[in-house]
């Protein structure tokens, strides 16, 4: 076992070592280290290397990247046939319901109780199954399943089938509070109280049993029906780790490596065998950031800044970005996301009594406010004539539905319910997503025709299409021109309606009118962070760097797509080749969205700037699967990292799929570029009216000296003032 005050040297020796340039380590190591420690500290510089030269760090599990210090780590996928066979007559799986770093998770039907449970299967790189290991994995679950708790989802069964550790837990139905956060930006003071004190609660509850749960974050916080969080995957990281060590006499440290980097602690991330619950503690204060305000503390920091920053700085006050905040919460978080475990509230159950008194002192507050709204309802009504003829509890019924119906913009609530629906669904602009997304807007109209919002949501979708769906359909300009001018004509006061219309102006050259239209849209609303986004994309597109960096750093903070502002950060400061810069933007960015192809497909380009090649390709790789259009800039990475031969390849497989998919205009034009067929490069981008984009993204490098590529913008309208 490796003993603190090893462990304590090591890790002093490799920072130091760490801070000087690649080719001093050596001199120092051969003066500073001993002999006995050489080996180790080597090994640690090397994992810290190559977590520099890793764009998915952030969004990977500590194994993915610690995997060589703790345990031997399996690359096999799940065999879903085998798997499906092995639990014959216990589960039956269903469908898939999602994956991450750990583990995939499947809807399935216990065959021996009437009820639907997540059937949690671990990838075969965390958990080496082999002899004993399967049962000490189940032992261990078996301990965490003891924890009864409200706030604690339970743990129903676990085991191994075939080559695979599983567990089983109850089906929520509800979303997590990372699909909250990512559907609604930051939370509201008051909900975010309540959940803190809930998550803290189980905690407290938890440590008091003995176990840590080592990797709290908003993806396993679950919010149930009622808006109350359950905390999901207690015991997992030690059971696992127990899989890993197979009868070792102690496995203590090897569990340390579990957790999500971007929410561990920083003793966590290092390793150090004295790691406890304080380390959940930790978690807990990032989470309580982010719900607060929309991003985590240090986002848009490398992966290497990020376990740097942490040894020498406490990240800002939550009170510079939400001024709301009372000064008790933001030093209780401050407390937290101390780097000092010492530092921290050393119990869980100290920051739920903390949190109780902030949530009792608010309660006045709030009934003091209601009953000063109640006492103007009551002065309003005493003037109107009729209110002798109804009773008071009608008249307030009536009043309040028709400020509903004002906000909402429709008194029909399915139709209501299909919009909110449709406008959850477009922030995740899939293919599948966006289809169903039509859908419920159309839906919505079908209920109330005079919808102006469900329209305006109507053109949204279709103006998403334009961008993001690998097949565009060839109606979507058409169908979202019609949708938005229904809109407008319904009302022109629609901020949504107006954002769309400048959007679509932006996609068609039509500079003026995109200008006039974005800034009516942010007349209406200056807090509208969608038109914050879209404008500061267009503004980098016309050359205007600085006020497009301004308007995006501004989407940013208001979300609430904040995943969003930053890939497009990063796609600006790429583009005027500052590439490091841009990294961390983009790291975070998919750090939130593992499919998040525009994210990668940036990341590449930067890697590329910097002469990553190996860290380029994986990008672009990562984005073409997802998006088979990004094969045409595939082919440009592997040209400029001189693999020529792949990128001839690719790019004769895609020609020959041109009869049945229309091939992306840039990112063809891009490949041939790359090639050396320039003349091929300037046929394709006469085929598509405006590329906006053209005149200031990365990849046409070897085009811009030629005349014919200034004649290009020119006659496509992009060298005018605006573009």
């Amino acid at each position: 076992m490796l003993s603190s005050e090893r462990w304590s040297d090591i890790k002093r020796i490799s920072s130091e070592a760490f801070e000087l340039p690649a080719e001093s380590r050596a001199d120092f190591l051969a003066r500073s280290c001993p002999n006995a420690l050489r080996a180790e500290v080597e090994q640690l510089l090397r994992l810290c290397e190559r977590v520099s030269s890793t764009p998915t760090f952030l969004d990977a599990r500590a194994t993915d990247f610690a995997a060589p210090m703790v345990a031997h780590v399996e690359q096999n996928p799940i065999d879903l046939v085998a798997l499906r066979a092995a639990l014959a007559g216990r589960y039956t799986i269903e469908r898939e319901l999602g994956r991450g770093g750990m583990a995939t998770v499947y809807l399935a039907r216990d065959e021996r109780q009437p009820r639907h449970v997540a059937l949690k299967v671990v990838h075969s790189r965390q958990a080496h199954v082999a002899g004993s290991s399967g049962a000490r994995f189940k032992r261990e679950i078996e301990i965490a399943a003891r924890l009864t708790h409200p706030h604690i989802l339970p743990l129903h069964d676990s085991g191994a089938a075939g080559e695979c550790l599983y567990y089983v837990m109850p089906f929520v139905s509800g979303e997590s509070l990372r699909d909250r956060i990512a559907r609604s930006g930051s939370l509201s003071l008051q909900d975010a109280l309540h959940l803190l004190r809930d998550v803290a609660r189980a905690l407290a509850y938890a440590h008091r049993e003995g176990i840590v749960h080592r990797d709290i974050k908003p993806g396993n916080i679950l919010l149930n029906q009622d808006g109350d969080a359950v905390v999901a995957d207690f015991g997992i990281a030690r059971a696992l780790a127990a899989a890993r060590t197979d009868g070792a006499a102690d496995h203590g440290s090897a569990d340390l490596a579990f957790g999500t980097p971007a929410y561990s602690a920083p003793e966590q991330l290092w390793g150090d065998p004295d790691t406890d619950q304080r380390a959940d503690l930790y978690s807990l204060g990032v989470m309580a950031y982010e719900m607060l305000c929309g991003a985590r503390p240090f986002a848009g920091r490398s992966a290497t800044e990020l376990v740097a920053v942490q040894q020498i700085e406490l990240p800002e006050s939550v009170t510079t970005h939400r001024p709301d905040v009372p000064a008790e919460l933001a030093a209780l978080i401050q407390g937290l996301l101390s780097r000092d475990p010492a530092d921290r509230p050393q119990d869980a159950g100290e920051v739920v009594r903390t949190l109780n008194g902030m949530i009792a002192a608010a309660e006045p507050t709030n009934v003091a406010r209601a009953k000063r709204q109640a006492r103007r309802r009551i002065a309003l009504l005493a003037g109107v004539t009729f209110v002798m003829l109804i009773s008071i509890p009608a008249v307030r019924a009536l009043r309040a539905s028709h400020a509903r119906t004002l906000e909402r913009g429709t008194s029909n609530e399915d139709a209501w319910q299909a919009y909110v629906r449709g406008t959850e669904l477009t922030q995740d602009p899939r293919q599948g997503n966006l289809e169903q997304a039509l859908s419920q807007f159309d839906k919505a109209i079908r209920l109330d025709s005079n919808f102006a919002r469900a329209w305006a949501g109507l053109a949204n979708v279709y103006t998403r299409q334009l961008v993001f769906s690998p097949d565009q359909p060839t109606d979507a300009r058409a169908n979202a021109e019609r949708a938005v001018t229904q809109a407008l004509e319904l009302d022109s006061n629609l901020v949504e309606a107006n954002y769309v219309r400048a959007h679509l102006f932006m996609l068609e050259c039509r500079a003026d009118d995109a200008q006039r239209a974005f800034e009516r849209s942010l007349t209406l609303d200056p807090a509208y962070a969608h038109a914050h986004g879209t404008y500061g994309l267009f503004l980098h597109f016309t050359g205007r760097q600085d006020s497009a960096l301004a308007h995006l750093r501004r989407a940013r903070k208001l979300g609430p797509e904040s995943w969003g502002a930053e890939a497009l950060l990063g796609r600006v400061f790429v583009n005027i080749n500052k590439p490091d810069s841009a990294i961390p933007y983009l790291r975070s960015a998919v750090s939130f969205r593992r499919d998040l192809v525009f994210g990668y497909q940036q990341l590449a380009f930067a890697w590329l700037e910097k002469d990553m090649k190996d860290s380029a390709i994986a990008a672009m790789r990562h984005a073409a699967e997802w998006d088979w259009r990004d094969s045409a800039q595939l082919v440009y990475v592997y040209a400029k990292t001189g693999q020529r031969e792949e990128a001839r390849r690719i790019v004769q497989r895609l020609v020959n799929t041109k009869s049945q998919r229309k091939l992306p205009v840039a990112g063809m034009a891009m490949a041939y570029a790359a090639l050396g067929n320039i003349d091929e490069a300037f046929r394709t981008l006469e085929r598509d009216s405006c590329l906006p984009a053209l005149g200031v993204s990365a990849g046409y490098e070897s085009l811009r000296s030629d005349p014919r590529f200034a004649d290009l913008l020119r006659r496509k309208g992009l060298n005018r003032p605006g573009f």
